[in-house]
């Protein structure tokens, strides 16, 4: 088997792009911000939640 140049070849093999390790890197820090972001959230949530059922415990 033998492989012709890109331009004469309908089907072009390229190796993977080299930016696709960097992309990863970068949905993976995305995705851990949005993870610590959400648990935030969940935290405050569960603050004021707390804090309004020990508001109606004094009441």
């Amino acid at each position: 088997m033998t492989l012709t140049p890109p331009e004469e070849s309908p089907l072009v093999l390229t190796a993977p792009e080299p930016v696709a390790p960097i992309r990863r890197v970068l949905l993976h820090e995305e995705a851990e911000r949005l993870t610590a972001d959400l648990q935030d959230r969940e935290a405050r949530r569960q603050q004021t939640h707390t804090a309004c059922l020990e508001e109606r415990g004094r009441s």
